[in-house]
């Protein structure tokens, strides 16, 4: 028993909401780990749960850069995920690179970046979503794309980035390569 806990909740309602909800993901991961499962966490603003006063910013607010300078600290803490586009909402693809260029300065050298992709519209927001990532080519070896399936699997494969699989029903199907 183990798993990854990432960056989603739907009751993100300001920047100021962000830091608190990574907090309690730490929580939350080092008592799961005290029960001698390996529970790991990630932090970052997720597609789905920009928050209404992120919208119409030009630049990611001090209180969300230092709480993910704080959390990419803590060991149990992986990286940043899940950042991505979940349609092709131009609010969505600002947070998506000012997170990107965040990570290009300060990610420390150990963690990971884990990339959201939809479940609609998954071939043509996948380009879209590789499109953005070809301005930061210097952090492919820490991307892993999520939720591939095999629609979009030939357009990550021969890159240095890493492909991930949400065994969720839903979410992604079993692959045969």
């Amino acid at each position: 028993l183990g798993g990854i806990i990432w960056a989603y909740n739907e009751k993100i309602k300001s920047c100021e909401d962000y830091p608190n909800y990574w907090d309690l993901l730490r929580d939350v991961t080092y008592n799961i780990s005290k029960e001698n499962a390996p529970f790991f966490y990630k932090v970052g603003i997720h597609p789905r749960t920009i928050c209404e006063d992120l919208k119409g910013k030009s630049f990611l607010p001090d209180q969300i850069k230092k709480g993910l300078e704080k959390h990419l600290k803590d060991p149990k803490c992986l990286g940043i995920g899940e950042i991505g586009l979940d349609n092709e909402d131009l609010v969505q693809e600002f947070i998506l690179k000012e997170q990107l260029k965040w990570c290009a300065s300060y990610l420390p050298e150990d963690k990971k970046i884990g990339i959201h992709t939809p479940r609609n519209k998954k071939t043509e927001i996948t380009k879209k979503i590789l499109e953005i990532l070809k301005d930061f080519k210097d952090l492919f070896d820490k991307i892993v794309i999520d939720h591939i399936e095999l629609s979009t699997i030939n357009l990550i494969k021969h890159t240095n980035m890493q492909i991930g699989m949400t065994l969720q029903k839903g979410k992604s199907g079993i692959l045969y390569l």
